[in-house]
């Protein structure tokens, strides 16, 4: 929903999700469950835009469904299979060969044409809005990074770039806008967009699990200005990177497995990333930004790694991988126990995350009983900049993400008043 500024005007957009209620006992259920598939094709990407509609991407097909997994339907052998894929909505759908060609439905699958043919190793698709999209690769022969763009819906596509990234192609992009984006090559080198991908600078190397080592990564994404995650790994050792200031300095985080291929983020707490352990499924989850990681399991477990993840919210996505082996959650991943949901003990108002934050940042708190909640926004000289909640809200724990543009940088408060209980925090905006 959209919360009116009481100040300025500004227009401020705000998310709020009620987070799950933490178990205290009873018997462990799967948390991803195997669909059947028609073809054991190694699966390289996921691509859904609804609980029922989407698409996968194999060796030598396109599949799609419209039951939500249960069952698929090859579309498009002609050209092969690729690595990137995007789904816009149930018609329109593109995917990029192995052979350099990119490939467009706009009928739901039912026939797929041929808009453009560059010749590259093409890895990964970035829409912005239906007209401007992006699309990463490498060249087949030489040292270049490839970025490739669209402004007419991906009817045609030019070569916008090409980054000196050391003889490998990029593997990953990010863009927040049409302007500011990410680039992570093979190698783990970053590279950052303040202008549509006409120049990049250099940021780090970001695939670090050892000091003094490297390893290879594959994806990159930022949810905000600030927030951003990169994921890679090889042959025993892997590596997640996080940045919360624009990719200026990166943590780095091992929390298992030895391939990450593919990460995905929902907000800047919420975020998933997969590959293999060895040769085997590994699923990751975290609920706080990246600073600790869960491990989720496939049922039935099998011995082999998976590709590509696609979660349309945080209860209902799907992963794919080797053998055609995709597998479906709709709780997120987490682990499902049957027993007695444990409620807060008490009121809580958490610090922000991140702070200091630019644009956006998430609020935490918990209510221990049904309370009538106000969460509201205050500048410096205490006048209200934004009402946040003001609704009877149950027992739980919530989030919130505030997005403060249009502000100006400097020092704000948020305070939370359900029932009795008042509290109130600082968070601070730098641009």
């Amino acid at each position: 929903m959209k919360i009116r500024n009481t100040t300025s005007g500004v227009f401020s957009i705000v998310t709020i999700v009620i987070l799950s209620l933490l178990p205290t006992r009873g018997i462990l259920l799967s948390q991803w469950i195997q669909q059947p598939f028609p073809s054991t094709e190694h699966l390289l990407n996921v691509r859904f835009v609804d609980s029922t509609t989407g698409w996968v991407l194999s060796f030598s097909f396109v599949w799609k469904t419209t039951d939500g997994g249960v069952t698929w339907t090859p579309q498009d052998s002609s050209h092969g299979g690729g690595e990137a894929l995007f789904a816009q909505d149930a018609n329109v759908a593109f995917y990029a060969g192995f052979n350099g060609r990119i490939r467009r439905t706009t009928d739901g699958g039912t026939t797929w044409e041929t808009v453009d043919s560059l010749y590259q190793y093409l890895t990964e698709f970035e829409f912005i809005n239906p007209q401007l999209g992006y699309l990463s690769g490498g060249a087949w022969v030489g040292s270049m990074g490839i970025l490739n763009k669209t402004t007419d819906g991906g009817s045609s596509w030019f070569t916008v770039s090409t980054i000196d990234s050391s003889g490998d192609e990029l593997q990953g992009i990010s863009f927040i806008n049409e302007s500011v984006g990410w680039a992570v090559s093979y190698e783990g080198k970053m590279f950052h967009t303040t202008d549509g991908g006409q120049s990049w600078v250099f940021q780090d190397t970001v695939g670090r699990p050892a000091p003094g080592m490297t390893v290879p990564v594959r994806d990159v994404q930022f949810t905000t200005a600030d927030s951003g995650w990169a994921a890679g790994g090889i042959a025993g050792f892997n590596v997640i990177s996080r940045t919360t200031n624009g990719g200026t300095t990166w943590t780095y985080f091992s929390p298992g497995g030895s391939s990450f291929r593919e990460v995905t983020f929902l907000n800047s707490h919420l975020g998933w990333v997969v590959g293999a352990l060895n040769t085997e499924p590994f699923i990751t989850r975290t609920t706080d930004g990246g600073e600790t990681w869960e491990t989720q399991y496939p049922s039935p477990y099998t011995g082999s790694g998976f590709e590509s993840i696609c979660m349309i919210n945080e209860s209902n996505g799907w992963v794919v991988g080797q053998s055609g082996g995709i597998y479906k959650t709709t709780n997120g991943g987490v682990v499902a126990v049957q027993g007695v949901p444990k409620i807060p003990s008490g009121f809580a108002l958490e610090q922000n995350y991140p702070n200091p934050f630019n644009p956006s940042t998430a609020i935490r708190y918990e209510l221990p009983r049904e309370s009538k909640v106000v969460l509201k926004i205050y500048n410096i000289l205490g006048q209200e900049i934004a009402v946040l909640v003001n609704d009877e809200q149950k027992a739980g724990r919530y989030e919130v993400e505030y997005d403060g543009r249009g502000l100006a940088s400097g020092v704000y408060f948020y305070r939370l008043q359900a029932g009795e209980f008042l509290e109130t925090k600082k968070l601070l905006l730098l641009k």
